[in-house]
């Protein structure tokens, strides 16, 4: 083999090799994600003031700036009828809504969150005694 051919063959090996790390680096990168903890209390009592929060990120960053984040707050079998509360933003991706309940029973509690053109909409279960 003559010089030329070696080189460009070292050549072309090399550029192959820089491909694949490049493809190994981009395969490992995991999408971000947006991401909502749904906090607040499994159980209250009637007429006791609540407060529910939700923890809002993308990838590691904390969502200062969320385009919309809503509660929804709705009584075990009556579907169609909850109320929407806007949520306020405090801090560090953090947004929140205080209530209260009226009547005792099962509620879901909802939160509807729209950020980086995703939607999340994490809910848990309250009984109210």
């Amino acid at each position: 083999m003559n010089a030329k051919k070696i080189v460009c063959l070292v050549s072309i090996c090399g550029f192959l090799m820089g491909c694949g790390v490049d493809q190994e680096q981009e395969a490992s990168a995991e999408p971000k994600m947006l991401d909502v903890k749904l906090n607040g209390p499994s159980e209250v009592s009637k007429d006791e003031t609540v407060i529910f929060r939700a923890v809002v990120t993308y990838g590691d960053e904390k969502v200062e700036n969320a385009d919309d984040v809503q509660f929804e707050i709705e009584k075990e079998n009556a579907e169609g009828q909850g109320e929407m509360i806007e949520a306020k933003h405090r801090k560090d991706g953090i947004y929140e809504v205080e209530t209260d309940f009226q009547e005792p029973g099962i509620y879901t509690v909802q939160s509807h969150v729209t950020a980086k053109d995703s939607h999340n909409m994490p809910k848990i279960r309250v009984e109210v005694k």
